[in-house]
């Protein structure tokens, strides 16, 4: 997972309770439907990308590479001291 011993290191606690965490989270999005917002935090959801032709960079092969669902996450904007 891109980005987990950063967000541990931050947190001050483990790389794996880190993806437990995006686990429960990506479960719960499937379970729920498209979308999950934590106020405060952020939003999470689902996309679906599509199937398409790749190509190896090594050998210039093309391959299939298959639809797949992927979680996505988009920070929360934030709130703007009052005066």
């Amino acid at each position: 997972m891109a980005g987990a011993a950063e967000i541990a290191k931050r947190a001050n606690i483990t790389e794996e309770q880190v993806k437990t965490v995006f686990t429960a989270i990506s479960a719960l999005t499937k379970e729920v439907g498209k979308k999950v917002t934590i106020m405060g935090f952020g939003g999470f959801k689902t996309v679906i990308k599509n199937a398409r032709v790749g190509r190896n960079p090594q050998t210039g092969e093309t391959l299939a590479i298959p639809a797949k669902t992927v979680l996505t996450f988009k920070p929360a904007t934030p709130k703007k001291p009052q005066k």
